[in-house]
């Protein structure tokens, strides 16, 4: 397969720059198109000082990798140049290195792609659903937790009363990043669920509610699928 873009031999200063934007960006995956391609929303916790054109609170934005890296957004449809968005599906669901040369090419080959795929945690299992009745009463329930409640190593999270016959949460471990916004448990303060009926592990309240806003609200869909096991 031949490079559908020249291959670059270092980084650009204005890519170098939205590398270090992208590392410490807020984003979250509200829906997952494929392998390589995802929709991105900007996180509730942005102020108002960084809701810039490029991320404005409601937009929602598709980033696709692979052949030609593309983003819908402003800046990329101006620019045809790799931005934040890209960056940081790039950085933080695929986990490739800062340094990696992958992070600033505008298109990448079969090989190079394969190797941006195994940056991701492997997968088991197929797509759980989760009613947003159910959802909409536990969510009611963790608004009442305080929002300075920190998970310890170790810990197992239980957002309110359990369903029956539902999933315990699993331990949460040191390196372990929600699935929606990609960061670690452990770091936020951040009040946290579980997917009860589906794979047990943790999430940000903040971000169930954005993902589930996605796929009621957009998708005009009735359930919410886990974002784990996809």
């Amino acid at each position: 397969m031949s490079r559908a873009a020249p291959l670059r031999r270092s980084c650009p200063p204005t890519v170098a720059a939205r590398i270090e934007d992208a590392s410490t960006a807020s984003f979250c995956v509200v829906q997952e198109l494929g392998p390589l391609s995802f929709i991105l929303r900007p996180s509730t916790d942005h102020t108002a000082e960084d809701r810039t054109e490029e991320r404005a609170p409601s937009e929602k934005i598709k980033v696709g990798l692979g052949a030609l890296q593309t983003c819908t957004c402003s800046v990329f449809a101006a620019e045809g140049e790799l931005c934040v968005h890209i960056l940081w599906v790039l950085l933080k669901i695929f986990r490739v290195p800062p340094e990696s040369e992958f992070v600033y090419q505008l298109a990448l080959v079969d090989r190079e792609i394969a190797e941006v795929l195994i940056g991701r945690k492997k997968k088991v299992g197929s797509w759980s659903l989760i009613l947003v009745s159910i959802v909409l009463t536990e969510l009611a329930v963790l608004q009442k937790i305080s929002v300075g409640h920190s998970p310890s190593r170790g810990s197992k999270i239980s957002a309110g009363p359990a369903k029956a016959n539902g999933l315990e949460p699993r331990s949460i471990e040191e390196n372990d990043v929600c699935p929606i916004c990609q960061e670690l448990l452990l770091e936020p303060q951040s009040p946290l669920t579980h997917c009860r009926l589906g794979c047990g592990n943790s999430l940000h309240i903040k971000c169930v509610k954005v993902l589930m806003d996605h796929h009621t609200n957009t998708l005009g869909l009735d359930r919410v699928k886990c974002p784990v096991y996809p």
